[in-house]
């Protein structure tokens, strides 16, 4: 199992890169999603689930590689934890099979035109992860979970954001979420996006 030092760091730069990239692209969609045009939202709807499913599967996954790195690598008591995180929700199951089906493959799962099972439901789904990760959070070790990730987690949970519905747009609209109901606050100045590839 790799040092603290190394999990505190790699989570610095990698699960703090994952998190907020997460609920950047998600919030994205909430406020803006609506009026950008297909390629555009289409991009970001890939990216909001591509990062659904990798934190999914580090909450909940168990190690499947050598060099996998999952939510256990992190706490402190493992069998706490477990109860505390509970079975996976089925709106995050079902999601990581749709990334699957939908985004990461070519398959026959795939929706025809404007169907509604296109939509995905971002408010509901940012909720459970927050309330996840910040469950997470109380359970891990500080010497393993770096102080920034710590904060970015922290971050999520705050006063209900409304947000206004708008009309529908053709194709890969992302589901707004209910206005009325609570979700987690995704400010832009709790994260910085810098690049994680390197362009010629």
């Amino acid at each position: 199992m790799a040092t603290d030092r190394t999990l505190s760091r790699f989570s610095k730069e990698h699960l703090r890169y994952e998190i907020g990239m997460l609920f950047e692209t998600g919030h994205r969609l909430e406020t803006v999603g609506p009026r950008l045009d297909d390629v555009t939202r289409n991009a970001y709807i890939e990216s909001f689930t591509t990062h659904l499913r990798t934190v999914t599967s580090f909450l909940y996954d168990s190690k499947k590689w050598e060099d996998d790195v999952i939510s256990d690598h992190y706490v402190v008591d493992v069998a706490a934890w477990h109860k505390a995180r509970g079975k996976r929700p089925k709106a995050l199951q079902r999601s990581s099979e749709r990334v699957g089906k939908e985004i990461g493959h070519l398959t026959l799962r795939r929706y025809r035109g404007r169907a509604p099972q296109k939509q995905w439901n971002i408010g509901r789904l940012l909720g459970q992860i927050a309330r996840l990760l910040t469950r997470f959070a109380k359970h891990a070790d500080s010497k393993r979970l770096h102080r920034d990730v710590k904060k970015l987690i922290d971050s999520l949970q705050g006063p209900p954001r409304h947000v206004e519905p708008e009309p529908p747009q053709p194709r890969w609209t992302a589901n707004v979420v209910d206005p009325d109901a609570a979700t987690p606050r995704a400010s832009t100045g709790a994260f910085t996006i810098t690049s994680r590839h390197i362009t010629p």
